[in-house]
């Protein structure tokens, strides 16, 4: 699943590991799987000897300065002074960190929904995104599209001036749909169970939902490693999908 995506992370591991600019940025709208996709590329990570720094952003956290950040390095140590602290001493601090972390090996950092970023944390990002460039650092950041995150937007766009690789993460093709409903269902998807899940329109979250509640409900029958579609109706806890992504 999502194979020209994970080789885009085989690519910006290498980068990384040879100490070139390596970030990949991440986008699709809401439930197309962006946080699934960076845990899977957070594996392939450790599997080669990279550090791990993963933190993301919250819609109500968008008042706290830097948090996603502080969230990806929460083993940063604290400011001795205890005098308040400008953005700007904390942000070196967040270098020096940085410094120290990549010096023990390669590092990977993935900041997931970056549409709900506050101003300190994207100027942050493109800060350390600069002054770390030859580093063996790679960057992975995710934010969601179709709604009002202009400055998220404006960060993607000056990053992928600058090297970065933009991959927009759309539906899944059917084959995917398949393994995945094979996987939830420990069993292969007949023709009309595929043919009704096609509704969800290749939404993984949509697809996930859909899948749960028909097993829910006992609309699914599984005999013979196969899973058949017994009842055709959408679950009712679910009946709001049809304004909101539904397309069958």
């Amino acid at each position: 699943m999502r194979a020209r995506e994970l080789a885009a992370v085989a690519e910006l591991l290498d980068r990384a590991g040879t100490g070139e600019r390596a970030t990949l940025l991440i986008e699709g709208e809401p439930g197309t799987g962006k946080t699934t996709f960076l845990a899977r590329a957070a594996e392939r990570a450790a599997t080669r000897g990279f550090g791990l720094a993963a933190g993301g952003a919250e819609e109500l956290d968008r008042l706290i300065p830097l948090n996603p950040l502080l969230s990806a390095f929460d083993d940063l140590p604290g400011e001795s002074d205890p005098a308040p602290e400008s953005l700007e001493r904390r942000v070196e601090r967040l270098r020096t960190h940085m410094e120290k972390r990549i010096a023990a090996g390669p590092l990977l950092v993935t900041l997931d929904d970056l549409q709900w970023a506050d101003p300190a944390t994207l100027m942050a990002v493109r800060t350390l995104h600069c002054r770390l460039s030859s580093r063996p650092l790679a960057w992975l950041l995710a934010r969601s599209t179709g709604g009002r995150d202009h400055d998220a937007e404006r960060l993607f766009d000056l990053l992928e001036r600058q090297g970065a690789r933009r991959v927009t993460l759309g539906p899944l093709p059917e084959d995917a749909v398949a393994r995945v409903i094979a996987d939830m269902l420990c069993a292969r998807p007949d023709p009309g169970l595929l043919d009704f899940a096609s509704g969800a329109g290749g939404n993984p979250f949509l697809l996930a939902e859909l899948v749960d509640g028909l097993r829910d409900e006992g609309a699914i029958e599984i005999a013979g490693g196969r899973a058949r579609l017994v009842s055709p109706v959408l679950p009712g806890a679910y009946g709001s999908w049809c304004g909101a992504g539904w397309t069958g």
